[in-house]
C-alpha cells in the first residue's frame, strides 16, 4: 500500500510540473507570437505616418535625371538621335539626397 502511494504522489507531482512548464512555454510562445506580429507591423505603421519635421521623403524619378547625349554627330536630315546616342548612365540632375 506505502508503494501505491509513493507511486501516486510521484505522478501527482510530475503532473505538477508538467502543467508548470505547459503554462511557461505556453507564454513565452504567446509573447514570441506577438512580438514577431509587432515587428511585422512597425514598418507599415512607420511608412503611412507622416514625419515629425512635416518635410515628405524624397525619392528619385525620372525628372531628377538627365539623359546625356554621346553622339558627336549633329541632328540633320541624314541623322537622327536615337537611344543609341544617348549615355546608358543618367546624370542625377535634381541636388536632393534620397
Amino acid at each position: 500500500m506505502k508503494k501505491l502511494i509513493a507511486k501516486i504522489r510521484a505522478i501527482l507531482r510530475n503532473r505538477r510540473v508538467r502543467k508548470i512548464w505547459m503554462r511557461t512555454i505556453s507564454s513565452i510562445a504567446c509573447l514570441v507570437v506577438f512580438i514577431t506580429t509587432y515587428a511585422l507591423v512597425l514598418p507599415a505603421i512607420t511608412m503611412e505616418s507622416e514625419a515629425a519635421c512635416g518635410i515628405e521623403a524624397h525619392q528619385h524619378d525620372e525628372s531628377c535625371y538627365e539623359e546625356r547625349l554621346i553622339c558627336n554627330i549633329p541632328e540633320s536630315d541624314g541623322h537622327m538621335h536615337t537611344e543609341d546616342c544617348y549615355s546608358t548612365t543618367q546624370k542625377l540632375i535634381c541636388g536632393l539626397s534620397e
